[in-house]
């Protein structure tokens, strides 16, 4: 959440518990309809939301160099991609098109669990325009392959 966002919510009056919950629906610079709609719900101004929308979308503007989004994304999940490996599941995230889809061979309970934990952190991430392909192969390995050599992240 973007600290202009924050003082907009701030000054309305809100609790902390209301803003807490909005911060973790509002995150990555992008905010999503379920944090819309709980303004909504409590009665923000519309022209405050319109605000918000608007910083958000600024805030995920900025340009970040693959490696950087990389780096970033590999902070937020990290532990998750781990343990999603030491299941041994075969299968591809890819990250193109400002999208993103896992593909396997079967639906698997730990791809669902995967996709459950990390789907809001790859959205925002897709949307910045990341591109690369984490590759999770019959064992505990995993290996992250980009377009570019470059773009590999300092691990």
């Amino acid at each position: 959440m973007d600290k202009k966002t924050l003082k907009i919510i701030q000054n309305l009056g809100y609790t902390e518990d209301l803003i807490k919950n909005l911060r973790k629906e509002i995150s990555g610079g992008s905010i999503n309809k379920k944090a819309i709609t709980l303004l909504e719900e409590i009665g923000t101004p519309e022209a405050a939301i319109n605000q918000i929308k608007n910083i958000e979308l600024k805030v995920s503007e900025k340009s970040s160099t693959n490696k950087e989004l990389i780096e970033s994304l590999l902070k937020k999940c990290r532990r998750s991609l781990d343990a999603f490996a030491r299941k041994a599941v075969p299968a591809r995230i890819i990250f193109r098109n400002k999208g993103w889809v896992i593909e396997a061979e079967a639906l698997h309970p730990a791809i669902k669990k995967l996709h459950s934990t990390c789907h809001k952190y790859f959205d925002a991430w897709a949307a910045k325009g990341l591109a690369v392909v984490f590759q999770f192969d019959s064992t505990a390995n995993w290996i992250i392959i980009t377009k570019k050599k470059s773009d590999q992240p300092d691990l």
